[in-house]
């Protein structure tokens, strides 16, 4: 189906999280940045009290995705370093069913920043899918891993 330039002008500034991934340093950490304030913000805000909110918005945050990565002008490589909203879902995910404080969300950043450059543990398999999905599933284990290392520091580390 062909959209009119307004839907991949829409696209093009959902999958970069409004241009955050144009960033010419680090589009992935700008973009898991970005994500980690908007957590603070809805959270500060008191947005994420009903424990089914950050899980509903992290389904939405990928069908969406998925769609607006379809419709990308060709010119886009695939997984193309622009492309934040995969991160954005990463580190939505990595803070599902947590408590969020400062510390949560700081630690789940930098978690999730390690496993999402280094690509362990099947991250990197998910990584090279030539699909729109596969762009984002390699950022969705991430985050689940990242929860799994917050979970278990939680238990280890009362403090966090």
């Amino acid at each position: 189906m062909q959209y009119h330039p307004e839907v991949k002008k829409l696209s093009e500034i959902y999958v970069s999280v409004f241009y955050a991934g144009y960033s010419p340093v680090a589009p992935g950490t700008v973009g898991s940045i970005c994500a980690t304030l908007a957590l603070w913000l809805l959270w500060s805000n008191g947005m994420l009290e009903n424990q089914w909110t950050l899980p509903i918005l992290t389904v939405v945050i990928c069908i969406l995705g998925e769609l607006a990565i379809e419709e990308l002008p060709s010119k886009w490589a695939h997984d193309d370093q622009r492309i934040v909203i995969d991160e954005v879902a990463g580190i939505f995910i990595s803070m599902i069913f947590l408590p969020i404080s400062m510390t949560t969300l700081l630690s789940s950043l930098v978690i999730f920043r390690i496993l999402d450059i280094w690509k362990p543990l099947g991250i990197r398999r998910m990584d090279r899918l030539n699909t729109s999905i596969g762009v984002i599933l390699d950022d969705l284990l991430a985050g689940f891993y990242t929860n799994i290392i917050l979970r278990s520091g939680m238990l280890l580390l009362p403090i966090i």
